[in-house]
């Protein structure tokens, strides 16, 4: 397209003056004065121009009619929340039923331990490996055996009469 403008004869001296030491035609410098001057002054791009690469568009993969049916996904993701639970519950109650004798074990020793307030000897032959108390005492330890009965505390050391008997 062909434009023709009228200068003044100062801008008309400045614009000869800037083509020539850049050695560029006063049409190319005319072509590139207006692109940044209609850059510069063109409306400003919306938030949906900016963004709009990144709307619809997640890492998780989500159902098509999530906004007409999210009542139905929400029940279903507490559905399945619900099962890994339960299923969760299952594994820790077979871990439960296969060592509840070492859990037991560990537990009234424990709660002997607090009760007396001292350290606790124990056999470690008496005891699973790696448990907390399996440890080879300094000196000789008392026996320590489970009592059942009410009323009395539920570990007591063996009495001198018992060892000699044994």
């Amino acid at each position: 397209m062909t434009l023709s403008v009228r200068l003044e004869s100062s801008l008309e001296r400045r614009l000869l003056d800037y083509s020539t030491q850049q050695g560029v035609s006063k049409s190319e410098v005319v072509k590139q004065s207006l692109e940044a001057f209609l850059a510069q002054k063109s409306p400003k791009k919306t938030a949906w121009e900016l963004g709009k690469h990144l709307f619809g568009r997640h890492d998780v993969e989500a159902p098509s009619d999530l906004a007409v049916n999210h009542s139905q996904h929400y029940a279903d993701a507490l559905a399945e929340k619900h099962l890994r639970d339960q299923q969760r519950w299952l594994e820790e109650l077979r871990d439960l039923a296969a060592n509840h004798k070492k859990y037991l074990t560990e537990a009234l020793l424990e709660k002997h331990h607090r009760r007396r307030g001292s350290k606790l000897q124990v056999d470690a032959a008496h005891l699973p490996p790696g448990s907390a108390y399996a440890l080879k005492p300094a000196e000789e330890p008392a026996p320590v055996k489970a009592v059942r009965s009410p009323g009395k505390r539920a570990l007591s050391a063996a009495s001198p009469k018992q060892k000699v008997a044994a």
